[in-house]
């Protein structure tokens, strides 16, 4: 892949991207992460309506998906102090 180019067909895209495990992304994995991508406010930046996956903009929807399962996790008396 060239280290200039920024969006990815669903294929490559799948290929490219490994899990922790170095194993290619699985279809379900992509299915999910669409679906999730919904609720990003920019989510229609991440998978393009023709097919496309932009990378930059995937990074960003990852690290907004990890602060939010974070939040989710919290204790909600610490999330109330933490905000001031």
């Amino acid at each position: 892949m060239s280290p200039y180019r920024y969006q990815l067909n669903k294929a490559e895209f799948m290929s490219e991207w490994h899990d922790s495990n170095g194993q290619p992304m699985s279809e379900s994995t992509y299915q999910r992460r669409r679906r999730e991508a919904t609720n990003y406010p920019d989510g229609w930046r991440v998978f393009l309506p023709d097919g496309r996956v932009d990378i930059q903009e995937y990074q960003r929807f990852m690290t907004w998906l990890a602060k939010k399962k974070h939040d989710k996790k919290q204790d909600p008396r610490l999330v109330a102090y933490q905000k001031y």
